[in-house]
């Protein structure tokens, strides 16, 4: 993980060689008894989010 702050965002870096997943294409429906959802909260929060799948690394880069 990275943090990159400038003086009007936030920027963080994932990167891991797990199973491919974009957080992107997550939808609620995929786990269907959660009390609490960290990704479509991620999501409603950040003012961007990028993925991509390159080298079998996830790289997902947050910007709040």
């Amino acid at each position: 993980m990275r943090l990159k702050r400038n003086e009007d965002k936030v920027i963080i870096a994932f990167r891991d060689d797990g199973k491919s997943f974009n957080p992107l294409e997550y939808s609620v429906a995929e786990k269907e008894n959660l009390h609490f959802d960290e990704i479509m909260l991620l999501k409603n929060l950040a003012s961007g989010i990028k993925y991509n799948h390159d080298l079998s690394l996830n790289q997902t880069f947050i910007k709040v």
